[in-house]
């Protein structure tokens, strides 16, 4: 079986390879559960663009759990927000749609967004931009990186890069993740685990389990 079929077949147990266990969280996955809490709290998207205290923890949650400080520099908090804002009304276009109803479509349509968003001083977009547009939008978009998802995909290196490998890259994720979430019900698993914050965080979970349990089990055969 392809890697799809294998996270879809046993998608439940490699959840549990994809997160730590509760009493062992380190300090940057509380940040991130604390800043879905605080975006839950809003109705929706522009009220919480519109939001310093939830822009500060969105920007230190992407410096922080998703380490972008250092992986795509991104623009300090006033500029940060500056930038959103300017695109607050191509972002809340997006309010409401869940990845597994959404047309292949949207992936197109996200990926123009993504790639007009500033929020980094550097070329690359895409994993900036997921990850910020996930904390944003949790129903539509999974975050993407280079470990995980590249891993995967079978994404390395220039695909990561720029330009068109970049849009490919997200349009396979796009695809893929949508696969995932009309074969596993991502729902059904939020809230059996703090990290599991969302549908697409699930997915993003069940994603690091089959990495890490393949990982697993090819150092293990390795070294017998």
């Amino acid at each position: 079986m392809c890697p799809v079929d294998c996270l879809i077949a046993d998608f439940a147990a490699l959840l549990d390879w994809g997160v730590s266990k509760p009493n062992e969280m380190d300090s940057r996955e509380r940040q991130y559960i604390a800043t879905m809490k605080l975006r839950a709290r809003f109705s929706n998207v522009r009220e919480a663009i519109s939001n310093d205290e939830f822009l500060q923890n969105l920007h230190s949650t992407l410096t922080g759990f998703f380490r972008l400080a250092r992986r795509t520099n991104l623009k300090p908090l006033d500029q940060f927000k500056l930038e959103l804002g300017a695109h607050a009304q191509s972002i809340a276009s997006f309010e409401g749609r869940k990845l597994s109803t959404e047309p292949n479509a949207t992936g197109a349509q996200l990926w123009d967004l993504i790639n007009q968003l500033k929020i980094a001083d550097c070329k690359r977009k895409l994993v900036s931009g997921t990850k910020t547009l996930h904390l944003l939008l949790p129903d539509l978009v999974v975050p993407v990186d280079g470990r995980y998802t590249g891993a995967f995909l079978f994404r390395y290196g220039t695909d990561f890069d720029e330009g068109e490998d970049e849009q490919e890259t997200f349009r396979i994720a796009f695809a893929t993740f949508q696969t995932i979430a009309k074969a596993v019900a991502p729902e059904t698993y939020v809230g059996k685990h703090p990290m599991h914050t969302t549908p697409t965080k699930v997915i993003d979970n069940g994603v690091m389990g089959f990495v890490e349990r393949t990982r697993h089990n090819f150092n293990r055969s390795g070294a017998q």
